[in-house]
């Protein structure tokens, strides 16, 4: 239950849900598998073992799972052009571009409901002026919030990045240059940079001291912070980009040894202090980001 990726989102007006019975809101927009020649289906599944909704202390967990179906290129390919290269040489005439997209279409439909399904599923939570999805993408988020706004009928969020009032880049070039940010976050071993002598050089360092003179003599010429790996308090290791999306989120043992402790007599009580603790130590670790960022 504890998550990997965080893409943030802050309600622009206000989303009261207590009291509030969600359940009959998101039942419409279960999971449902995808029909013979659907492409795709999402909907929302049990966090947990049953409800849509897992409330805890004011935080609403829901799982939202989808079910892919997955055609070889190469296959729709080679079906392709064995169509096009019969019709060629009946007819004597080249197909033109749109006649072959729209066999190429007719190939995907007819291979349908013979293709093999993969199925992912995303966690999220609502946490009073936040909205936080376990997402590698903004967007498989995107997807999240259009099933929600479905489901709840609104749902007014943006992006976090866009309730900064500080150059996000440039504040991460900073923090790279000084080697330093601030008491609660200390920077790890894995950096991108972006325009170094021209705008499509990127440069990647992994693994790597980043207060080597290297790193340096790159910010001196001209680049620019785009990604950056940071410790969070010696609790949590991330990765974060331009846009605020954090990736590789990894919680470290302390925060696992601190869910062990609590005592939990069945696998309902073990999801439920994980879910306590995780969401907890995320309250504090954005508050903390936000304020190296300068909040709104």
């Amino acid at each position: 239950m504890f998550f990997k990726n965080l893409q943030i989102y802050k309600f622009t007006e206000q989303l009261n849900l207590a009291g509030v019975d969600i359940e009959p809101m998101l039942e419409p927009h279960k999971f449902k598998s995808p029909g013979a020649h659907d492409s795709y289906s999402q909907g929302f599944t049990p966090p947990n073992r049953e409800g849509f909704i897992f409330e805890q202390e004011g935080k609403f967990l829901f799982c939202v799972q989808r079910e892919d179906k997955v055609i070889p290129g190469g296959s729709i390919n080679l079906e392709l052009n064995k169509r096009i290269a019969k019709i060629e040489e009946t007819e004597g005439r080249k197909l033109p571009r749109k006649e072959r997209t729209q066999m190429k279409n007719e190939i995907i439909f007819e291979m349908l409901p013979r293709a093999f399904s993969t199925s992912s599923k995303i966690y999220g939570y609502i946490d009073r002026d936040w909205l936080i999805i376990d997402a590698s993408s903004p967007r498989k988020a995107e997807d999240v919030l259009i099933l929600l706004r479905k489901a709840l009928g609104s749902l007014s969020v943006v992006p976090v990045a866009t309730r900064i009032d500080a150059n996000i880049i440039g504040v991460m070039t900073g923090w790279l240059e000084n080697f330093a940010v601030n008491d609660f976050f200390a920077i790890e071993d894995e950096s991108e940079l972006r325009g170094c002598e021209d705008n499509s050089q990127i440069v990647k360092f992994k693994h790597q001291d980043m207060s080597l003179e290297e790193v340096k003599n790159h910010l001196d010429v001209g680049c620019w912070v785009h990604k950056l790996a940071l410790n969070w308090r010696d609790r949590i290791l991330f990765i974060i980009d331009e846009t605020l999306q954090i990736k590789r989120l990894k919680f470290l043992d302390l925060i696992h040894e601190q869910s062990q402790e609590i005592e939990a007599l069945n696998e309902q009580d073990i999801f439920s202090s994980d879910f306590a603790v995780m969401s907890g130590e995320l309250d504090l670790l954005i508050d903390d980001l936000l304020s190296a960022f300068r909040r709104l």
